[in-house]
């Protein structure tokens, strides 16, 4: 026969009893007695585990909390290694969920991990082309590309007053003196990752990650038509209507689309419009000038 009981999980209070089959969360364990029903031959198996508060999404132009704070032994690259890989996955999931393009924001996320990282140089610095794949409590996960980029100096007053939905976390190396810490951001408000970011096409670049490799790829005859002298300038500036996607206007010749949220296989935009380009001209459509797959 169906039962139910009453437990005393005092001392376990603020947990969280989540099912290892379903993952579903049950409610949280209180200093008060937590009941329990079970039906015939009926059993659980859960896993004990701290939930904090979910993020609050956060419109652009108010942006109130400080970022997090991270404190590394070495250099600003500590942040990639094991040691303090889950405090940068957290400060990266908190800046997904104030972002404009994350799609999810009504789904409680349970656990995010950095799956990929890209060097790509830009200037005489790097890039980090990171890939976050988002776990949630129902449905299944999601992967997410944020450029991440390193500062320090001046222009860590000139990120955090002018573009601070793009501040990532505030950095710190162990023992160095005040005022010398550093400023992980979206790298796509850097002017230098923009230049990377066009140059990787009509280069023809390949970076390598950790798993995999990154390649620009030019269209047949368009790219180098369209972009003109290389020894030109082409200014670059973010388009502020954000949406699932972020894009950069490069002067009067490119819009780039960088998808945020990253799927399996070529993007049906990407394929269509390469067809239209290369096998079946039409006027009436934007041609495909590359891409970075």
């Amino acid at each position: 026969h169906a039962q139910h009981t009453y437990l005393n999980l005092a001392g376990m209070a603020g947990s969280v009893p989540v099912e290892l089959f379903g993952r579903n969360d049950f409610p949280a364990m209180t200093e008060a007695p937590y009941l329990v029903s079970l039906g015939p031959y009926g059993f659980y198996w859960f896993s004990l585990e701290s939930r904090t508060a979910p993020v609050e999404e956060a419109v652009r132009p108010s942006e109130t909390t400080p970022p997090p704070s991270i404190i590394v032994r070495r250099s600003p690259e500590d942040l990639l290694k094991r040691s303090y890989r889950s405090r940068f996955e957290a400060a990266l999931l908190r800046h997904a969920r104030r972002s404009r393009w994350f799609g999810s924001k009504a789904r409680q996320s349970r656990n995010a991990t950095i799956v990929e990282v890209v060097p790509v140089p830009m200037g005489e610095h790097l890039a980090f082309l990171t890939v976050l794949r988002v776990e949630y409590a129902e449905g299944e996960p999601e992967s997410y590309l944020i450029p991440v980029a390193i500062t320090h100096g001046e222009t860590i007053a000139q990120i955090t007053s002018e573009a601070p939905w793009t501040v990532i976390a505030t950095v710190d190396v162990k023992g160095s003196a005040p005022g010398t810490g550093y400023l992980a951001y979206d790298a796509l408000v850097s002017a230098d990752f923009r230049t990377a970011l066009i140059e990787m096409i009509g280069r023809r670049r390949s970076f390598r990650g950790q798993h995999g490799t990154v390649s620009g790829l030019r269209t047949r005859g368009v790219f180098t038509r369209t972009r003109g002298s290389s020894q030109e300038k082409l200014d670059s500036v973010p388009m502020r209507a954000e949406q699932t996607n972020s894009s950069v206007i490069y002067g009067d010749r490119f819009i780039l689309k960088l998808y945020r949220r990253l799927e399996e296989g070529t993007s049906p935009e990407l394929e269509v419009g390469r067809y239209l380009t290369e096998r079946q001209p039409f006027a009436n459509v934007t041609a495909v000038a590359g891409a970075i797959e």
